[in-house]
């Protein structure tokens, strides 16, 4: 169980290190500095990590939106400063509104999944059918102190052909079930190619499993390309879309996700398939309409025609 001094110093680390990067400052949302915030305060915050945590937080976010005209950053201050417990146990609760929409999931559906039977059936018949395309997966990691060792909280995979994105929440998943979702997303990789943006090692099972169960590693096609590029830019240079990244450090393992996260999650996804096609694309038709004309005679990076 991680203590007071653990939790602080990761809350402190996460934003210091990410307000002070040097090639690319991130941001983040409002709610998922309540959700740092909130994790790294279980056991309460020391004075001298108080002090720091919100002095990070009100020298650069106090003009974004759910600071500037809000009490936010007062309410922080309680909790950071003068290290009141009410004022900590209020944060779980406060709402804070959407900041994003994306366009694409008015047309995309999406689905959440909790129960592994269902995940499993979904991977052994819906993903499993012919498509042109690629599975594109993503994932979402959680705070330190998860119970499962790979603290893989939401597997992310969009199926082009189907228009539909499947989230798959493991934060509550023992040894047992992630290994069993492992197996099956490695039985997925016969029938479909499996695009990721890095090696997203989550996915793998441990050296040991595999020998005992006589696989290989799980087989995924890399679409990042040693570019050293993030997937923010790539998106942006290799297809003209524009993503926000500003729900990265948000938990992923509340029981009900927020809008903002939902369309984060699923745009990260959505964006695989930009990179591949380099283009935007009308999901409103059926084929969806691949908007650059460039693109049209160039071959996608991973396609494969469906044989029979």
């Amino acid at each position: 169980m991680l203590n007071q001094s653990n939790r602080n110093s990761f809350t402190r680390g996460v934003l210091n290190t990410h307000f002070n990067a040097k090639k690319t400052k991130k941001t983040f949302s409002s709610a998922a500095i309540r959700d740092i915030i909130y994790y790294g305060g279980k056991h309460g915050f020391s004075k001298p990590d108080g002090k720091k945590i919100f002095a990070i937080v009100s020298n650069n976010c106090a003009n974004q939106v759910g600071f500037k005209g809000e009490d936010f950053l007062e309410k922080l201050w309680e909790v950071l400063v003068a290290n009141s417990r009410t004022a900590y146990f209020a944060l779980k609760s406060r709402e804070f509104e959407n900041q994003f929409h994306y366009t694409e999931l008015d047309h995309i559906k999406y689905r959440i999944i909790g129960d592994i039977s269902e995940m499993k059936t979904i991977m052994r018949n819906q993903l499993t059918r012919g498509s042109f395309w690629p599975l594109y997966i993503d994932t979402e990691g959680a705070y330190p102190g998860l119970s499962n060792e790979a603290n893989l909280a939401l597997i992310i995979i969009f199926d082009v052909s189907s228009k539909i994105i499947y989230f798959f929440r493991t934060f509550h998943f023992d040894h047992a079930q992630l290994k069993s979702i492992r197996i099956a997303m490695k039985e997925l990789e016969h029938d479909r190619d499996l695009v990721t943006f890095g090696p997203e090692t989550s996915l793998q099972l441990g050296e040991e499993e595999r020998k005992e169960l006589k696989m290989e590693k799980l087989s995924t096609l890399d679409i990042q390309q040693k570019t050293g590029m993030s997937l923010k830019k790539m998106v942006d240079d290799w297809a003209g879309v524009k993503i926000v990244k500003t729900e990265t450090m948000s938990c992923w393992t509340v029981p009900d996700l927020r809008h903002d996260q939902l369309h984060y999650a699923a745009m990260d996804a959505i964006a695989l398939h930009y990179i591949n096609i380099r283009s935007d694309v009308d999901w409103s038709f059926n084929p969806p309409k691949i908007l650059n004309p460039d693109s049209t005679s160039r071959t996608p990076t991973f396609f494969r025609p469906v044989t029979h």
